[in-house]
């Protein structure tokens, strides 16, 4: 038996295949979707998303979104995505940097602006997710 999974960006369907497993990095922490799991709606911070499909794992790096799990189907729906392609082609140096410029915005901003200390968290996250991306991917 297998989970049905679809992934949706605003600008339209993106990808969907059939899974053995998937994880999920919920916002309430992480969360793994087996076959005749429980109907859910979570919300999805960003970090990475893993299908495993055929026995290997397939990572893709999401910035948030929302997940549905009805029975034996999964959508998702992501505000950020970002292929695993185009995580093999940045270096690890670069993803630190990047990491590194998140963390000084966010700690230069004053704790009053709320939208924008908003808009540097998810910055961070993101950065945050793309080290672990490409730390699972050279494992």
């Amino acid at each position: 038996m297998a989970i049905n999974i679809r992934i949706v960006t605003p600008t339209g369907f993106l990808w969907e295949t059939k899974a053995e497993e998937i994880f999920l990095p919920s916002t309430t922490g992480p969360l793994t979707v087996l076959p005749g799991h429980i109907n859910i709606l979570t919300g999805l911070a960003p970090g990475l998303l893993r299908v495993k499909v055929d026995s290997r794992w397939k990572p893709i790096l999401i910035s948030s979104g929302a997940a549905q799990v009805m029975t034996l189907d999964l959508t998702t729906v992501q505000v950020g995505i970002m292929e695993v392609e185009e995580i093999k082609q940045e270096n690890f140096k670069e993803a630190e940097l990047l990491l590194e410029k998140a963390n000084e915005t966010l700690s230069g901003i004053s704790p009053t602006d709320i939208r924008e200390r908003i808009k540097a968290l998810e910055a961070k996250n993101f950065a945050e997710s793309r080290v672990e991306a490409f730390k699972f991917l050279t494992t």
